[in-house]
């Protein structure tokens, strides 16, 4: 059969593969309800499509977000970013999987080569996982592969316009690919200099050399102009950078993810929480918020004494995240991967990982290294460089992706290991077999706590705020009983426990007698907390068992503390007759509740205050909606609106 049918079919069997997986992940809390990253990187669309996008250098690589925002300013709604970005992952695997299966037939001229890459790249789990994501990995990927091509595809032509034409795209796709994610730096530099090496060993090539430096150039001097004319400082690479330098060597980095040292919990709009982590941290230590240059430079300054101050601690710290590296484990990138492969129907029993393509990428490298030598060195100075980049900072899961590819591509030359080794002699051949049995139990050993299971409770947290958030509240109270057994000092799990109990509770799906709300007893806040909802849902839970001036304390200070944003604990205080009606409700107030906000301190303010009603014009089926809610969480708490 022709290696374009093989290639098809491939395709075919990875696009519904893949669309099986995301079906079901467009379904669950995670992929209705963006969190994190991906949740940034819709806020981030929206600011750039509506123009309101802070006039300060990037924070974050702005590619991704950038190609979001072109859906929303084509008219598309900002609710409808996920699905698209899930499209946009689907196809972006599908045509990862193809322009591998392209690459690796450009190096090993070889059928099978094709199948092995493209089955390993194509039913990937990782891949398909991250690709589901609202992130921008898949994307770079894409472009990174796309410009490895375009450089091979430059090789093998003889006309000059032809090859400049190939050269010049490689190196713009590639330079592209580090707007997308910065890590890819690391190898495009890399990539850059064997074009320099080759400029001054072949002069012959010189026009090429000087065409794909030029095109590389041309982005990254468009992209820093750019952000020059939107921030007033030019800059390729983002600023979150510098801080994450710092945290990933500091003393006591564990390596593997960042860590946050300090809390957040904020009101409105979501904000990147290692960045207030960035401000915080700076502040404590310098005393004053400088402006980002600064910063940034005393981050790096700061990570460059740390390492020659402590050497020998930094290189116990690299050899650490060298064996994460390699190890078969996939390290904690916003969520735990090993936890959610186990929640998907169609990725928990797919066998392929990092530790087999490690094993057939060195065995492909072998086999490879007397056929294209010149080639599987230039391959292993990309692979090194591309890891160099990733050591710097942390071995996530995420970080490791495009070396993925880079494995898979150089696995299709498995095919060609018995031929390659059965020209070797005894001595090489024993070389061989023990150097692939030490990386077959160093990538799958589990020293120290490379498989640490302790991140899970985060994934547990954030499917139980996903789930509020949708309303799916057994789904929630769920994940929140899983996060509490599996931290109960952490106040986050009992937080959104408390809530999702609250509110099956108020929709009648789970009654809430005094024993109910006892078993909260000793997670229960006993002053005011960090937020209006959970200072409010408290408040409710101790006024059922009868603590009834913690609670009336714990609601007067959330009103103190969030004003209108706490109008739920102000509503309860009117209805239990413990404040009198407010006087200051304003017609900005009346209006937003007309649109459906404030619905508690609504009802309180037509039940205690008549004058009200007209003002309010809450229909009756929304009043009687709230007696019901209010008389599940609060029986009896207050007079009901007949007996006034």
């Amino acid at each position: 059969m022709p290696s374009e049918k093989f290639k098809l079919w491939i395709l075919i069997a990875t696009f519904g593969y893949t669309l099986l997986h995301f079906t079901w992940y467009w379904q669950t809390p995670l992929g209705l309800s963006p969190v994190l990253d991906s949740q940034e990187n819709i806020l981030l669309a929206e600011k750039i499509a509506f123009g309101s996008l802070e006039k300060e250098p990037f924070y974050r690589a702005m590619l991704y977000p950038f190609f979001l925002s072109l859906f929303i300013s084509a008219g598309l709604s900002v609710s409808s970013l996920p699905a698209i970005a899930g499209i946009l992952g689907l196809l972006c695997h599908c045509l990862n999987t193809a322009l591998a299966m392209l690459v690796s037939e450009k190096v090993w001229q070889s059928r099978s080569s094709i199948v092995v890459t493209g089955i390993l790249i194509g039913t990937n789990p990782v891949l398909i996982h991250f690709a589901a994501e609202l992130i921008d990995v898949t994307l770079a990927t894409s472009l990174f592969l796309g410009g490895l091509l375009s450089y091979l595809k430059s090789r093998h032509e003889s006309s000059g316009k032809i090859v400049y034409t190939w050269v010049a795209l490689a190196a713009s796709l590639l330079a592209l690919s580090t707007l997308a994610r910065p890590h890819l730096m690391a190898p495009v530099i890399a990539i850059c200099g064997i074009i320099t090496l080759v400029l001054f060993v072949r002069r012959r090539e010189w026009m090429r050399s000087i065409s794909f430096l030029s095109g590389a150039t041309v982005i990254w001097l468009a992209y820093g102009f750019i952000q020059l004319s939107w921030s007033g400082s030019f800059g390729i690479l983002p600023w979150q950078g510098a801080y994450n330098l710092w945290a990933s060597n500091k003393p006591g980095a564990n390596g593997l993810y960042l860590t946050q040292t300090y809390s957040f919990n904020y009101q409105g709009e979501h904000r990147n929480p290692t960045r207030l982590e960035e401000e915080t941290a700076y502040i404590h230590e310098v005393g004053r918020l400088d402006s980002i240059d600064q910063r940034s430079h005393y981050w790096r300054s700061k990570t460059i004494n740390r390492i020659l101050e402590n050497p020998g601690d930094w290189l116990r710290l690299m050899a650490w995240k060298t064996y994460a590296l390699v190890n078969n484990f996939e390290q904690y990138n916003n969520k735990t991967y090993s936890f959610h492969k186990r929640l998907s129907p169609w990725l928990r029993g797919n066998p392929i990982c990092w530790g087999i393509l490690l094993l057939f990428g060195f065995g492909g490298f072998i086999a490879g290294f007397k056929r294209e030598r010149l080639l599987c060195i230039q391959w292993l100075v990309i692979t090194l460089s591309l890891s160099a980049g990733i050591l710097i900072y942390m071995a996530s899961a995420k970080f490791r992706v495009p070396l993925v590819f880079l494995l898979a591509i150089m696995a299709g030359g498995t095919p060609f290991f018995r031929n390659a080794i059965a020209e070797l002699g005894g001595k090489s051949l024993s070389v061989i077999a023990g150097f692939l049995t030490l990386s077959a139990f160093v990538t799958f050993s589990t020293f120290g706590e490379i498989d640490s299971k302790r991140t899970i409770i985060q994934d547990q947290l954030l499917l139980a705020d996903a789930s509020t958030r949708i309303g799916r509240d057994h789904e929630a109270f769920f994940w929140a009983s899983e996060a509490v057994k599996s931290n109960p000092e952490r106040i986050e799990g009992h937080r959104v426990h408390l809530i999702s109990f609250y509110n099956l509770v108020a929709s009648g799906d789970q009654e809430g007698g005094k024993e109910a709300w006892l078993a909260f007893r000793e997670a229960l806040p006993n002053e005011p907390t960090f937020d209006a909802s959970y200072s409010f849902v408290g408040g409710i839970a101790h006024w059922n068992i009868g603590n009834f001036d913690i609670a009336k304390r714990i609601w007067q200070a959330s009103v103190t503390e969030y004003g209108w944003g706490a109008s739920s604990s102000l509503g309860i205080l009117v209805l239990t007759n413990s404040m009198p009606v407010p006087t200051n409700v304003s017609d900005e107030i009346i209006k937003e509740i007309k649109e459906g906000a404030h619905g508690i301190l609504a009802y309180a303010l037509i039940t205690r205050d008549s004058s009200f009603r007209n003002r309010i014009s809450m229909t009756r089926q929304r009043e009687s909606n709230f007696q019901a809610i209010l008389s599940r969480v609060l029986p009896h708490a207050w007079n009901s609106p007949e007996s006034l």
